[in-house]
């Protein structure tokens, strides 16, 4: 399933309407789990910002919300009923808290990338809906005598998991351009909840958790879960992103953030200046500001060249610097603040840049 036009637009905007499997955009707005699901890390961009940002917790739902509208199709062939996966809810949680919020037996069913991306995704599915969804595939009606499953109920159903993940990996090949692959699935089926792992995954950070409403038929209505780990999120926004040709929010937010400190320094530098007299008394708060650490650098000049001029760079060949001979300039966060020349591994200072300070 290629990504359109249309979704790429609705993700510009912040949203997107239904698909054919009535998936709409994912909701992060209120970082709130669906019925029955664990606590998130927090609410706020404050509570869990150093793993994800809102807009990338975002993605990661728009991302859940195409991939599982793919996967839907063939487990609707497998099954000969309507299956809709309906708009994800997306948050972080600790993966002790995943497992333990459970108080039904359950099946994982998780597979590693391979290719394209790095880490795994877990699917988490209850027992019962288990019984259902192997009911049907089995030939039966999708009402089993039996809510307690087997052998065989287990395979049938990791079967069909393993058909919506490789559905969902084309997916994402089709999304980002780069071809994804997985491993076979791994199925866990966890009957003692007592004695449960609850740190089954191969991370020690916190675990991303997109969580849907699954129906099937008129037989089933319940929730299903796609966890997966911060850098495999963080690899899939980059590569949404860098598809649709978007810097990605933390590297914009990184950018704003350089910008204002460079825009900044100058009324720094100048309050400094002026406060020159008040440190020298003995000022408590000059006397922080004047212990900050700065990164200086000596330029020796700039100069404007072409690729080519630097591909072909060899030892002994010698590059003309429109500036004064001898004449290096210090400068700090990309404001020149003084010039002098440089001997014998020292700096001498011979003029103050004071339009630097204005």
């Amino acid at each position: 399933m290629a990504m359109s036009q249309a979704e790429i637009d609705a993700l510009l905007n912040g949203g997107g309407g239904a698909d054919e499997n009535n998936c709409i955009s994912g909701d992060v707005s209120n970082v709130e789990t669906l019925p029955g699901g664990p606590e998130p890390i927090g609410t706020s961009e404050e509570d869990f910002g150093e793993y994800l940002l809102f807009q990338e917790l975002d993605a990661i739902s728009e991302i859940g919300n195409i991939t599982m509208g793919s996967a839907s199709t063939p487990l609707s062939e497998l099954l000969g009923v309507p299956v809709n996966i309906s708009n994800p809810n997306s948050y972080i949680a600790y993966q002790e808290k995943v497992f333990s919020s459970f108080d039904t037996p359950y099946l994982t069913i998780q597979v590693d990338f391979t290719k394209g991306l790095k880490g795994f995704n877990v699917l988490v599915i209850k027992e019962a809906d288990v019984g259902v969804i192997a009911d049907l595939m089995l030939g039966g009606d999708g009402r089993p005598e039996n809510v307690e499953v087997d052998e065989m109920a287990i395979s049938a159903t990791s079967e069909a998991m393993n058909q919506m993940n490789g559905a969902a990996a084309t997916a994402l090949s089709d999304m980002f351009g780069e071809y994804v692959e997985i491993t076979p699935p791994r199925t866990i089926h966890v009957k003692d909840l007592r004695e449960a792992n609850h740190h089954p995954l191969p991370t020690d950070e916190p675990v991303v958790v997109v969580q849907f409403m699954l129906s099937v038929g008129d037989l089933l209505e319940t929730t299903i879960m796609q966890i997966t780990g911060i850098e495999t999120a963080k690899e899939q926004v980059a590569y949404l992103f860098d598809k649709m040709g978007v810097e990605p929010p933390r590297k914009a937010l990184e950018t704003e953030r350089s910008e204002v400190r460079v825009e900044g320094l100058p009324k720094e530098l100048t309050r400094i200046q002026e406060e020159s007299a008040a440190y020298a008394a003995g000022g408590q708060a000059m006397e922080v500001a004047m212990n900050l650490p700065l990164e200086a650098t000596l330029m020796a000049g700039k100069i404007n060249c072409r690729v080519a001029d630097i591909a072909y760079l060899k030892p002994g060949m010698v590059v003309d610097v429109p500036q004064a001979a001898g004449c290096v300039q210090l400068v700090v966060n990309g404001l020149v603040v003084a010039e002098g020349e440089l001997s014998d591994g020292k700096f001498r200072v011979n003029n103050l840049v004071k339009s630097s300070l204005k």
